[in-house]
């Protein structure tokens, strides 16, 4: 499948338009397992396999591990997402206790909303939750980058006098290249959870 046909399989899917940007002339295949982008590969993925909820959820449960350092010892709403994100994939407990889990993490991500790394590490445990993905336009991967970038972001902070843009740029620079290896660390683990096929996608064409 070369890149006019994927271009074509991913407007069906609806997708955003900086997806398109890196799409080359290979196979859909290919594409997948060359991608260092693991939110592109869960929303992807998501839509193409929707009714594969319990191997998503398993994704998207190891992609918010990758910031769960970030997350506040008391954030125990979050903890528990987690838990039962993994028992139900391992089909332990059903959609309703996923859904509650969902719900008590919102409340906690609400009340740290300006907590710059907190709160993304919150929402990627709220996300790892979550089956209901036309809510979502970000998922586990993406915030779990971003609050990794907002981390180092902010924790690098100084006065404006303070050596001024270039230690600014200095501190960009360092958490624009955490959130790519993070973006790539969730990538692998798209590529270990989650398998898609060619013929798959015939159906969009």
């Amino acid at each position: 499948m070369k890149d006019r046909k994927l271009k074509g399989v991913l407007k069906r899917l609806d997708a955003e338009k900086e997806m398109f940007d890196v799409v080359g002339n290979t196979m859909v295949k290919e594409e997948w397992n060359k991608s260092v982008r693991g939110d592109w590969m869960l929303w992807f993925y998501q839509r193409l396999y929707p009714g594969n909820t319990k191997e998503y959820v398993l994704a998207s449960l190891h992609c918010a591990k990758t910031a769960k350092y970030l997350m506040d010892m008391h954030a125990e709403a979050a903890f528990q997402a987690l838990f039962i994100a993994k028992a139900f994939a391992e089909g332990k407990v059903d959609r309703y206790i996923l859904d509650s889990s969902r719900r008590s993490v919102a409340n906690e991500a609400h009340s740290a909303c300006n907590c710059e790394s907190l709160y993304p590490a919150l929402c990627a445990a709220e996300a790892a939750v979550d089956t209901d993905y036309h809510r979502w336009i970000h998922n586990s991967a993406s915030f779990s980058a971003i609050a990794i970038y907002n981390q180092i972001e902010h924790r690098g902070q100084c006065p404006p006098d303070y050596e001024g843009y270039a230690h600014k740029q200095r501190v960009i620079n360092r958490a624009k290249k955490a959130m790519k290896e993070n973006q790539k660390e969730t990538a692998d683990i798209c590529r270990k959870y989650l398998t898609i096929t060619n013929y798959d996608f015939l159906q969009y064409l």
